[in-house]
């Protein structure tokens, strides 16, 4: 990452506000950070699969990674 190591000497605080500023910005936009309070609905059966399927959470997901991508981006060109 542009705000990661950049040799021996690096600043760490940096690093850790750029990622304070995405999960901030995130959770303003869609209150929660979780993907169970996102969607309304806990992963990992059978049964859940098929209500992620047919309510179509993966639209929903695909927003969310579009937005956090599209804030990534803009952090790290702030430089």
């Amino acid at each position: 990452m542009v705000h990661g190591r950049e040799g021996l000497e690096y600043n760490r605080e940096r690093l850790y506000e750029k990622t304070r500023q995405l999960v901030k910005s995130f959770e303003d936009k869609f209150r929660h950070t979780k993907c169970p309070d996102l969607i309304q609905l806990q992963l990992g059966t059978p049964e859940a699969s098929e209500q992620y399927r047919a309510r179509g959470l993966n639209q929903q997901c695909e927003e969310y990674i579009r937005f956090v991508t599209h804030m990534a981006v803009e952090l790290v060109q702030e430089g």
